[in-house]
């Protein structure tokens, strides 16, 4: 399978209140053949996810608000009632272990900080998508 082609067909929600980093993951992703949505707020992000119940999602954990914290309790609570299960990686730019072990607890199957390598990224998802199968 071509590197272009890793991520074909995956829709991919992209969380962050920094349109910098949206537009980098986005055209990184996108690159790999990813559909790719993006969402600045929990608020947002809650509903993209209802309407286009994505493959994975990315998400940053300083969110204006509500934290990302608060987007994965009740994405995977939503999940719960729709029989879903979709992978998350938590992006930050906090690095600290508490930080990184509440992520992992809170239903974050990776923790990731900022700045990040697309390659590096890009290998996590594809093994997270790996394990869905």
């Amino acid at each position: 399978m071509s590197q272009r082609s890793l991520l074909l067909g995956q829709r991919i929600l992209v969380v962050d209140d920094d349109i910098d980093t949206l537009f980098l993951l986005s055209v990184t992703l996108e690159e790999y053949g990813a559909e790719v949505t993006t969402a600045t707020s929990v608020a947002e992000a809650i509903e993209l996810f209802k309407e286009l119940h994505p493959t994975l999602m990315i998400s940053d954990i300083g969110l204006p608000f509500e934290d990302g914290f608060s987007l994965i309790r009740e994405l995977r609570t939503l999940e719960v009632k729709r029989g879903w299960q979709v992978p998350a990686i938590a992006l930050t730019g906090y690095a600290g272990k508490e930080t990184r072990e509440r992520a992992l607890e809170l239903g974050f199957q990776q923790y990731l900080t900022k700045p990040i390598f697309p390659d590096v990224l890009i290998e996590i998802i594809v093994q997270l998508l790996r394990l869905r199968e």
